[in-house]
């Protein structure tokens, strides 16, 4: 069963966070935060993960921090979807089983802040990210949206079996 919250952005939308069964008041509220800071976190088109697409300085600088976040992924034993082009990384953070935003989801999102601020990155605001060109976004939208959400990735079918 999930849990659903709605939550009043600035934007005057409201959406529903699925979270799953064991978040906890302060994953919640983390969540909340996340979602209201600036630049912020957006939520997934399912409710159930968060997104951020970062801007770095240079290619190099992108890949330390995709590097970062990877070995802190393994150390957690939680893993991202994500996409990278050049200096833009794209990163969602959804829990596959059970289906929802969990503690895991919230304390690696600010880890991808902490160390996107660390390697000189900047937020690319939502508006800005969609741009002029509709065939572009929606490339790059699938490059995430195509992967796993819904469905459970490899190291999540593993831990459940």
């Amino acid at each position: 069963m999930h849990h659903r919250r709605l939550l009043h952005l600035r934007s005057m939308s409201t959406f529903a966070i699925n979270f799953t069964p064991k978040a906890t008041p302060v994953t919640r509220s983390t969540a909340y935060t996340l979602l209201t800071s600036s630049p912020a976190w957006t939520l997934s088109r399912a409710g159930t993960g968060l997104e951020k697409t970062y801007r770095f300085p240079s290619f190099p600088q992108a890949m330390e921090f995709v590097n970062a976040v990877a070995a802190e992924s393994e150390r957690r034993k939680h893993h991202p979807e994500w996409a990278n082009v050049y200096d833009i990384v794209k990163i969602r953070w959804t829990t596959h089983r059970p289906v929802g935003l969990g503690g895991n989801d919230v304390a690696m999102a600010e880890f991808c802040d902490q160390e996107a601020e660390r390697a000189g990155a900047v937020a690319v605001p939502v508006a800005a990210e969609r741009g002029d060109n509709a065939a572009q976004e929606q490339e790059e939208k699938g490059l995430l949206d195509g992967l796993v959400e819904g469905e459970a990735c490899g190291a999540c079918a593993r831990k459940s079996a």
